[in-house]
């Protein structure tokens, strides 16, 4: 089995066992999620310290690639705390980093499926850099995004963006094979090793603006 395929079999059981957790819960857990995750805002600390490490790792992509966007999955990342090597939050550290190109339409559909089942912890949900996104968690799954603004313009449903991500993620490993399944990249910046060396995980807030989760 390739290291590709094996990367990919290993990010589909962690979708699955997410998913069958999710399927497990109770409609009371369900309905009481926002007071389990804690804290005012209604994430737990370890989502926080997810949110830290994966921001970190996007913001990074985003620097060295030069594209408009970058996004990192929750089952690419291990939480780390702040001030740690960027490069130990990273699940996979050996990946390649890829800029593919990706319309409006196809990252609204991303972020659609990223925001599904929030706040319920799935390895899917997106991270983002040079992204802002608006949210209703009390929506409709597939129906909870209400703007997107990329580079402070709202996003434009058939304009082509440019993304960094990892070469797993673009080939449409976390279920998102979908909505894209890359072969090759637009360009190939190198390695998360050299591109995140001597770089370190910073606090930043939530890129995901939501109302209240009560």
């Amino acid at each position: 089995m390739s290291n590709f395929r094996l990367k990919s079999r290993i990010l589909e059981i962690i979708v699955v066992v997410a998913t069958m957790a999710i399927v497990a819960s109770s409609p009371a857990q369900s309905a009481n999620i926002g007071n389990q995750l804690g804290v005012s805002e209604g994430l737990s600390e370890n989502f926080i310290k997810e949110i830290h490490s994966a921001q970190s790792v996007a913001d990074a992509l985003r620097d060295q690639s030069g594209a408009e966007l970058a996004l990192v999955a929750s089952g690419q990342i291990q939480t780390a705390n702040s001030g740690v090597p960027l490069i130990t939050s990273l699940l996979f550290q050996d990946e390649s980093v890829w800029v593919v190109q990706l319309t409006g339409k196809q990252l609204r559909e991303a972020f659609e499926k990223s925001a599904a089942f929030f706040p319920n912890s799935m390895s899917s949900f997106l991270h983002i850099s040079g992204v802002d996104i608006m949210f209703s968690p009390s929506k409709p799954s597939f129906d909870r995004i209400v703007s997107i603004y990329i580079g402070g313009r709202s996003i434009d449903a058939e304009k082509v963006y440019k993304v960094a991500m990892t070469s797993t993620l673009a080939h449409g490993a976390l279920g998102y094979s979908s909505i894209w399944n890359f072969r090759e990249p637009s360009r190939e910046i190198g390695s998360l090793e050299k591109l995140l060396q001597g770089k370190t995980v910073q606090s930043t807030g939530f890129r995901w603006s939501y109302n209240s989760l009560r």
